[in-house]
């Protein structure tokens, strides 16, 4: 993992970097890392397996803002990683205050972790 000695924009001097794991099994909307007040969640790495036909999408909750379109994933053990970006490139955020939510099209285990930090 860089550090700010070699790189300055990496924020661990000013951010701490988070990390949440999630197993999700049913059908709808998933919150997995709930809104901070007037902050926003920015994802630097995430990781997303599953093990059936499946439609994924990420949302910012409240609200239902798309922060992916929706990824169709084929099953057994199929899924993504978005590597680690550098924190000023993060991949997507949230608008200040909500969460992370993800949701699913059907009854299908899926797993994974998310690498963030509030700002």
């Amino acid at each position: 993992m860089p550090n700010s000695a070699l790189n300055p924009r990496w924020p661990v001097d000013r951010h701490a970097i988070l990390r949440t794991s999630f197993n999700l099994t049913t059908i709808g909307d998933h919150v997995v890392i709930p809104g901070v007040f007037r902050q926003r969640i920015k994802v630097i790495g995430m990781l997303i397996i599953v093990s059936d036909d499946v439609d994924v999408q990420v949302l910012d909750w409240p609200g239902g803002s798309e922060l992916t379109g929706v990824l169709s994933l084929a099953g057994d053990g199929n899924g993504f990683i978005l590597p680690q970006a550098d924190p000023a490139a993060h991949w997507f955020e949230t608008n200040p205050g909500n969460g992370l939510n993800i949701s699913l099209s059907a009854n299908v285990q899926v797993g994974g972790c998310i690498v963030y930090y509030v700002e």
